[in-house]
């Protein structure tokens, strides 16, 4: 069939004329004395199911107006929208200790047309220096499991952008399925990458993330099926779990419904050749 005359999805999807849907949810998740974690719900283009091109992210050290926008400073390095409804999660860094501001959001289309409304957060930076952080709650998400509760999670804590642990600990989720931070664990306020692991799983890093108290950080999801816990998913996991099969190994059950079988198989191999973080 020729494709003269026919108009890309992506085309129709995106006029010049309609902006992208408004960006009414952007929260401040946790704020610390030269940084603050935002989060807020993607939207898409012209409000189909295509993800806008990119964000305009404003912030002030004062309650701005629409008409001032063009004005104010614009925040780099914010995330490539992704498809909408899905949560985004952003840090603004470089910011001054102790200082009141204000900060917004909205989506720009392949045109550049810029949503019409946006929701303002206001946040106050702490102060400077050390700031020890409690009372610190880690939220793992585990393939397969609704609420993994009763696990052994394994929690590394990493000064951003580097190979330096600030923190470790191993817990026990809860019934809920979340594990605090021990309260023998020594962590000040301030970006981290936070890399996760237990049994079975492959490791995920969760990268700067603004740590702060009384934080409850949801944490990525990780993919299951590293049975020989090596990181990679592969045939020397398949040579565990056959060795297992039509048996109840708790190791190689994936599902967990008491016996190894063909369920637990579909597992591995959609996560196939899949690695971990480090």
């Amino acid at each position: 069939m020729s494709g003269a005359g026919l108009v890309p999805r992506f085309a129709r999807a995106d006029g010049a004329a309609i902006p992208p849907a408004n960006i009414v949810d952007l929260t401040v998740v946790n704020v610390g004395s030269s940084s603050v974690q935002l989060t807020w719900s993607a939207v898409g283009a012209d409000g189909y199911v295509e993800p806008a091109t990119a964000y305009d992210m404003r912030i002030a050290q004062y309650n701005f107006t629409m008409g001032a926008w063009s004005s104010l400073t614009r925040v780099t390095g914010t995330p490539t929208p992704g498809q909408p409804g899905i949560q985004e999660s952003f840090a603004v860094t470089g910011l001054n200790p102790g200082t009141m501001y204000y900060i917004a959001v909205r989506g720009v289309d392949s045109f550049g047309t810029i949503s019409v409304a946006y929701n303002m957060v206001s946040f106050t930076t702490a102060s400077a220096g050390p700031t020890p952080v409690s009372n610190v709650i880690f939220s793992p998400q585990l393939e397969g499991m609704q609420i993994p509760a009763g696990k052994s999670i394994s929690v590394v804590l990493y000064n951003a952008g580097t190979a330096t642990a600030a923190a470790s600990f191993t817990g026990t989720t809860d019934t809920s399925g979340r594990v605090a931070l021990p309260q023998t664990a020594s962590l000040n306020a301030g970006l981290y990458d936070i890399l996760v692991s237990t049994q079975g799983y492959l490791k995920k890093k969760l990268f700067e993330y603004n740590v702060s108290s009384n934080a409850i950080i949801e944490l990525p999801t990780l993919p299951v099926g590293d049975i020989n816990n090596d990181n990679i998913i592969n045939s020397l996991d398949w040579s565990v779990m056959s060795g297992k099969w039509f048996s109840n190994d708790a190791t190689t059950d994936i599902n967990k419904d008491g016996i190894v079988n063909s369920i637990d198989w579909s597992f591995l191999s959609k996560n196939w050749f899949m690695t971990g973080d480090n």
